[in-house]
């Protein structure tokens, strides 16, 4: 397959398992791997950046920024990088990807900010990182939930915590 490396191991395998050295040698060799959309353990097919977001590999996501991975590139849901790092709750991935200018008000299709993600998840670490970057505690998802009432929906009261002190309020 095209997102084969040495080995056999896809550019995926390499990230899931952390190997920094042979992420960064193999797209040295194969520079388009970098836009290859694959299955790296999310119920959707993204690229690499996706796959490091998903994994926690923030050292990797710095990695693919640099080498120009689009920050900005959505799976089939319209998912960033930074909402998938956000529903896993990945702080460090998260952080990187705010450093390389990813921006916080870039939801999914069904309207979905990474501070959703955050909030419903109970990732309050990643909640926090969000506020201190400026999401909005009022995005509104498809069916007009603030990140607030969807982290009240989901009982997660340390999240709910977090939220309120930074403002939150909620009409819903």
């Amino acid at each position: 397959s095209s997102s084969c490396s040495e080995g056999g191991m896809t550019i995926f395998s390499l990230i899931e398992s952390g190997d920094l050295a042979a992420v960064s040698s193999t797209l040295q060799q194969q520079p388009g791997l970098l836009t290859v959309p694959g299955d790296y353990g999310g119920v959707y097919a993204g690229p690499p950046l996706h796959a490091a977001a998903y994994h926690g590999r923030t050292e990797i996501v710095r990695l693919l920024g640099e080498v120009g991975a689009e920050i900005h590139w959505r799976d089939e849901i319209e998912r960033t990088a930074l909402c998938v790092a956000a529903g896993m709750g990945r702080t460090g991935a998260a952080g990187a990807l705010l450093d390389l200018g990813a921006r916080t008000e870039d939801g999914d299709n069904y309207g979905r900010t990474p501070l959703h993600m955050a909030s419903d998840m109970g990732h309050v670490e990643v909640v926090q990182l969000l506020l201190d970057h400026g999401a909005s505690t009022s995005a509104q998802d498809e069916y007009g939930r603030t990140p607030l009432y969807r982290a009240a929906w989901m009982n997660e009261v340390s999240c709910v915590a977090a939220l309120v002190r930074a403002g939150a309020e909620d009409t819903v």
